[in-house]
């Protein structure tokens, strides 16, 4: 049998950081700022699956601390700004026997380290409805989402460009070259992991790439009750995926019953570093909605090699 246990615990201190001084300019009168604290218990016990001489239990505890600033712009038809991602990890219990959670990084002796952190920075320039922004990011694509289910969160380093200028419409564009796992606080470049090995699939294909690049937009209309999205991206000579989705709500009465369908494709890229690929996914999530209850009813199906 495999167990898992995960414990958080988190809380938020929000503040504004209002300077007299200054703000009329923008930059400090639209800034704001966040504390999060974390408190993340993990267990998973796989003693009856691993073999002998092998680690049977992940278990650790720690406390972690997300400080998310973000200020305002300064005026003037192009304005400027800085964003601040403070991230800090503290063990509270682990043992050499029982690493590999996830919540702390594991130096070359085997033991969690007793802290670890990271400070990430972001400029960003806006003018009218578009933004762009170079450091620290946290995609949450459709096609690439940083991950936040421990600790700390996932980072990526890169540019990325936002644009609004067409009402109902949001485009977006990024060029990742980076990326920092949730335990640790080295930079690496954009790492695969797939599987495809027909003969043994338990095996994982390595592979980096020296950037991610990607393309895509939403367009709301109807009164914002339907969305077509269209995105694509390319991990370099390893593999290109595309999406299309649509949403829709429909109002009837008290009720509302809503729809959201999508496809993926994944194709190889470039030197395939992973060998080819061929594959598709297709999803479609229908709801009604009646006052505070909502039913949902979905599929999901994988196909390809």
């Amino acid at each position: 049998m495999r167990r898992k246990l995960q414990l958080v615990m988190s809380g938020t201190i929000i503040g504004g950081m209002p300077l007299a001084s200054v703000a009329e300019s923008g930059f400090i009168e639209d800034s704001t700022a966040t504390l999060q604290l974390r408190n993340y218990y993990f267990m998973r016990d796989f003693s009856d699956i691993q073999g002998r001489n092998q680690q049977s239990k992940a278990e650790e505890w720690a406390q972690g601390f997300i400080l998310n600033f973000k200020s305002g712009y300064t005026p003037g038809p192009v304005g400027f700004g800085l964003d601040v991602l403070g991230l800090m990890g503290v063990k509270l219990d682990s043992n050499s026997d029982r690493t590999n959670t996830g919540l702390l990084p594991v130096h070359d002796d085997g033991k969690a380290a007793s802290e670890y952190g990271r400070l990430g920075l972001t400029l960003k320039a806006r003018f009218s409805s578009t933004e762009l922004r170079y450091g620290e990011q946290t995609p949450n694509l459709p096609i690439l989402a940083h991950t936040d289910n421990r600790l700390l969160p996932q980072t990526y380093r890169g540019t990325t460009l936002i644009s609004r200028e067409i009402p109902g419409l949001t485009l977006q564009a990024g060029w990742l070259n980076t990326a920092v796992m949730r335990n640790s606080t080295d930079h690496q470049k954009m790492t695969a992991l797939i599987i495809n090995d027909p003969i043994n699939p338990r095996r994982l294909a390595y592979a980096t790439g020296d950037h991610y690049n990607y393309i895509g937009g939403d367009y709301s209309f109807n009164s914002n009750r339907t969305t077509l999205s269209f995105w694509q991206g390319q991990l370099e000579d390893i593999y290109q995926q595309r999406f299309y989705g649509i949403k829709h709500a429909l109002p009837l009465g008290a009720w509302t019953l809503s729809s959201d369908i999508g496809y993926f494709t994944a194709t190889e890229d470039g030197h395939s570093k992973v060998g080819n690929l061929d594959n598709q996914l297709a999803y479609g999530l229908f709801s009604a909605k009646y006052k505070g209850h909502t039913f949902h009813v979905g599929y999901q199906g994988v196909y390809g090699d």
